[in-house]
């Protein structure tokens, strides 16, 4: 395969999606409104997470929750215990890469 193109959708509103899944890589796009949050889990790879629009509000483990704004790349590793929510106001955006994928 010398090139295969991917889509995701472009919204305000919440989603999760899978874009890409592979034996190389997932990435999964979500976007949260003000007040949304995603379900308390554990990582299920080492995951890198891509902060693209609007500001995350993270709590790893039983720590205090920190916010991190757009452009911003943080790692975690598997097993990992998180809560993740919209800190802002306006939507927040940001891909998860998981290499490698959690089947592989």
């Amino acid at each position: 395969m010398e090139k295969q193109v991917y889509s995701y959708t472009k919204t305000d509103h919440k989603i999760i999606e899978k874009i890409v899944a592979d034996e190389h890589v997932q990435i999964n796009h979500v976007v949260l409104s003000q007040g949304e949050s995603l379900p308390v889990h554990n990582a299920n790879a080492f995951v890198y997470q891509i902060i693209s629009r609007g500001i995350m509000k993270i709590a790893i483990e039983d720590r205090e929750p920190e916010l991190h704004e757009a452009g911003t790349i943080l790692a975690i590793s598997r097993g990992t215990k998180m809560a993740i929510e919209n800190g802002g106001t306006e939507s927040l955006e940001f891909f998860i890469l998981k290499a490698p994928p959690p089947d592989a």
